[in-house]
């Protein structure tokens, strides 16, 4: 009776195995230095010259940051959780994405979220290599003080776009690529005393992962 036990445990456990396909994870929580190990850091162009790396997380201000991974996929969701305070005085503009890896960015997949604190100057898109897949003003679902959580959910030439799991964007787009990097920026606007800390990101795909 108890082989019999162990054979019905292993024939659930391989068609659980089977059931869920090959899907790859790589995920970090950002909360100290080697957390960014084997992230390219570069500054824009901005007058604001600042990033950071603790407990509160990974803080960009003038600078974007290319992850450590690409993603050889036709199927990938990127999960993206950040902290935010802001207000109509003090701003900040984010974006994420999944792009080629390159510097400069040719094809990619980005949401954006300008001017956030000031609802009667903030907005949003969501933009392939092609251009806009779609606009608009007064940020949905945008926690102005306190967490927020993007997904980025690329299925072949799809995607869909999601924020605190209302969805921003769904639909076609135009990305010839067969591999993808993850791309955060941010900055604030002026002197805003806003701050906005990038709390943890993952990944997940159903090809490779490969370091850069």
């Amino acid at each position: 009776m108890r082989y019999k036990r162990i054979l019905m445990s292993l024939i659930v456990l391989v068609l659980c195995v089977q059931l869920s396909g090959c899907v790859k994870t790589w995920s970090v929580t950002f909360n100290g230095s080697e957390d960014v190990d084997g992230w390219d850091i570069y500054h824009m162009n901005s007058d604001n010259d600042n990033w950071a790396i603790s407990e509160l997380g990974f803080e960009l201000d003038g600078y974007y940051a290319i992850g450590p991974y690409s993603f050889t996929t036709a199927d990938c969701t990127l999960t993206l959780v950040f902290d935010l305070q802001c207000d109509g005085s003090n701003t900040a503009y984010m974006s994420v994405e999944f792009a080629d890896g390159n510097q400069l960015i040719v094809n990619r997949l980005r949401f954006a979220l300008r001017d956030m604190g000031n609802v009667s100057a903030e907005a949003y898109w969501v933009d392939d290599g092609s251009g806009s897949l779609v606009t608009g003003a007064t940020i949905p679902a945008l926690d102005h003080d306190g967490e927020n959580k993007i997904e980025l959910i690329k299925k072949g030439n799809y995607l869909t776009v999601k924020l605190n799991s209302i969805v921003i964007y769904n639909g076609n787009y135009s990305y010839p690529l067969g591999y993808v990097v993850p791309y955060l920026a941010c900055y604030m606007v002026d002197a805003s005393a806003a701050t906005l800390y990038f709390k943890s990101i993952k990944v997940q795909c159903d090809g490779e992962i490969i370091a850069r």
